[in-house]
């Protein structure tokens, strides 16, 4: 496998940022050497999140997930997964989507924006208000006929000293159900 990694991260907070950008963009080959054909399996990960202070306890995120498999025998268990929030990330290649349930498997070219509001309503307490759209497609001929997924929620934080402690519900337009998230501490 081949490996290629660029970060950016200038954000003045990890759990709770009030102004910054965090971005990282990366390649990787994976080739498969047990068969003759030496099958090589190209994908490319981009991920932004941008915080912008509005006022004094008001900030507004605009965040950009994307991943693109390159040929269609990727291997499955380093396909796309989408679903959940940003601190239920199983894998490296799992995008956050408030409103699909953790570990749903996505198509081969998938993109997704979210555009929010956080509001810190006391000391060290926080609302967020997300609205998040997927486009999805395995084909790029296929690209003009794509289907939007719309989802979005709310979630309430608090800052503790053993990290944060967070819960959410959100909905999406293909799911129909109520999701539920909870998290408490440090993520790893």
């Amino acid at each position: 496998n081949a490996y290629a990694k660029i970060a950016l991260d200038n954000m003045d907070d990890f759990y709770f940022p009030t102004r910054g950008t965090r971005t990282d963009a990366e390649f990787t080959l994976n080739t498969e050497f047990s068969n003759d054909d030496h099958t090589h399996s190209p994908s490319f990960l981009f991920r932004m999140e941008n915080v912008i202070p509005v006022f004094p306890r008001t900030t507004m995120l605009f965040n950009i997930y994307s991943r693109s498999l390159f040929n269609d025998n990727f291997p499955q268990f380093k396909t796309t997964f989408v679903g959940g929030a940003s601190y239920a990330q199983y894998f490296n290649h799992h995008l956050p989507f408030l409103g699909l349930p953790p570990v749903t498997i996505a198509k081969r070219y998938t993109n997704i924006g979210l555009a929010g509001v956080r509001l810190q309503i006391l000391e060290n307490h926080y609302i967020s208000l997300i609205y998040n759209i997927m486009l999805q497609e395995n084909d790029w001929s296929e690209i003009k006929n794509l289907d939007p997924i719309n989802g979005g929620g709310i979630k309430y934080a608090v800052k503790t000293p053993i990290g944060p402690f967070e819960i959410g519900f959100g909905y999406a337009s293909n799911h129909e159900k109520l999701t539920f998230s909870a998290n408490l501490g440090l993520w790893f």
